[in-house]
């Protein structure tokens, strides 16, 4: 059954100086990762060292004070299993429908099949997108409690080495997409980044990528541009106009 890994994903950046930048995010190679795994045990224990406590310690604090109960604890597996029953359903959903389409056929049946599939997709879609919402508020909720810990430091500084290691400048031409170099050539830069533009949108779309959820960067400006304009007083159009 087809799996659909998605290798890739690029997309168009605004600068602060409203220059357009076409950028991508990749998946990780191995070395990548095990550099990045070596990064984050050397802050974890870097951390440690100055006096930050494990995830473990400060969450068995957060219990004695009822701040996490086994309720928030069941809230969190059930959330996770969703998300992975929705990412196994629309695997499966994937290989079915690209089996219907190989099979070449355009009867009604093999047509009502793939209406079928494609609105289950469509379902599942939205379940997975609803599940992970809820599962990444959940997530900041924690973070907001776990944050001063080793751990937390410890997987900041996992993220940003593989950020600065697959996000590129690109050129596309026709079907073919040529990497130009490295949007930041270490995680230093990375960090020291000024341009907000450019920071924001690269961080969006590697995290909804690594997440396996679509973006909808441009959606959300739209709507956001929306409100603003629908927040204005009514005279402020004219008055600029004039």
């Amino acid at each position: 059954m087809a799996t659909n890994v998605i290798e890739t994903r690029v997309f168009d950046c605004t600068r602060d100086d409203g220059a357009v930048v076409k950028i991508r995010v990749r998946l990780a190679t191995r070395r990548e990762l095990e550099a990045a795994d070596l990064e984050q045990s050397r802050i974890f224990n870097q951390a440690l060292l100055s006096g930050l406590p494990p995830r473990m310690r400060m969450v068995r604090k957060l219990r004695e004070q009822g701040l996490w109960t086994r309720e928030d604890e069941e809230s969190l597996n059930d959330l996770r299993s969703k998300v992975q029953q929705a990412n196994a359903r629309l695997t499966r959903l994937d290989g079915e429908i690209e089996a219907l389409g190989n099979v070449g056929s355009s009867t009604d049946a093999t047509a009502e099949r793939a209406a079928k599939l494609n609105a289950e997709k469509a379902e599942a879609v939205t379940a997975r997108q609803d599940a992970l919402q809820a599962l990444n508020r959940l997530r900041s909720e924690i973070d907001s409690m776990l944050g001063h810990t080793a751990d937390a430091k410890a997987d900041d500084a996992h993220r940003n080495f593989l950020l600065a290691c697959v996000a590129e400048y690109v050129t596309v031409s026709g079907d073919k997409t040529n990497a130009t170099g490295r949007v930041w050539a270490s995680v230093d830069g990375l960090l020291a980044e000024q341009d907000t533009g450019l920071l924001q949108r690269t961080v969006y779309e590697y995290m909804t990528f690594n997440a396996g959820m679509a973006s909808e960067w441009e959606t959300n400006q739209a709507a956001s541009a929306g409100e603003a304009t629908a927040a204005k007083p009514a005279g402020e159009s004219a008055a600029t106009a004039a």
